[in-house]
C-alpha cells in the first residue's frame, strides 16, 4: 500500500472509531479487488479548508451495470461479502456531513471523500 499525505500536520475533527471503520472498508475492498501484483494507494490532499481522502486500486473495476448499486445495503459482487461495508461507510460519512464518492479512471477504482480541516 502506498501512502501520500500532502501535509502531515493536517487535522480534521472526526470520530476516530468511525473513521477507522470507513478506512477499513475502503482498504479491504481495494485488497479484494487487486491481484497479487496490484497496487493500492491511500492519499490525503489538503485543499483550502478540506482534507480530501482517497483510496484507489488498480485491480478489477466495478461493472458499469452495478455502479449505481454499490452503496445499496446487501448488494455485493463478492462470494464472501455481506454487502454492508460500503453502505455503512457511506452512512458514517453522511453523519459527518460529507459523502463517499467513486470514480473509475485510467483503469483505477477511486473512492474518495472530504472532511473539514480544523
Amino acid at each position: 500500500i502506498n501512502y501520500k499525505i500532502d501535509d502531515p500536520a493536517t487535522k480534521v475533527e472526526v470520530d476516530y472509531s468511525e473513521f477507522l471503520e470507513v478506512m477499513h472498508v475502503l482498504v479491504e475492498n481495494a485488497i479484494d479487488a487487486i491481484s497479487a501484483r496490484g497496487a493500492i494507494s491511500v492519499t490525503i490532499n489538503k485543499s483550502e479548508n478540506k482534507a480530501i481522502i482517497s483510496v484507489s486500486n488498480d485491480g478489477e473495476t466495478i461493472d458499469k451495470e452495478n455502479l449505481h448499486r454499490i452503496f445499496d445495503p446487501y448488494f455485493t459482487t463478492k462470494k464472501h461479502g455481506t454487502g454492508m461495508g460500503l453502505a455503512i461507510a457511506k452512512k458514517i460519512l453522511e453523519d459527518h456531513n460529507t459523502k463517499l464518492e467513486l470514480k473509475i479512471e485510467d483503469g483505477k477504482t477511486v473512492f474518495f471523500f472530504s472532511l473539514a480541516v480544523c
